[in-house]
């Protein structure tokens, strides 16, 4: 979610202990408009130790994520 002037976000999905690089990219330098919000709905599994990392343009910007655990 924007809550201010446009910008850009990306989102990253890396194994645990993995260096960030280009290849754990899901969403690199999308833009979004101000005050917009933007909603993924996406098939990946990850491992618990797995780490989501989101970086935002600006701090106007927040990020939520949500999932399911399969026991």
């Amino acid at each position: 979610c924007n809550q201010s002037t446009s910008g850009t976000y990306r989102i990253a999905v890396r194994p645990n202990g993995a260096t960030l690089s280009l290849e754990h990219y899901v969403v690199f330098d999308a833009t979004i408009s101000a005050n917009s919000t933007v909603a993924y709905t996406l098939g990946i599994t990850i491992d618990a130790s797995d780490i989501v990392t989101v970086y935002a343009s600006s701090a106007s910007m927040s990020f939520n994520a949500f999932g399911s655990e399969i026991a």
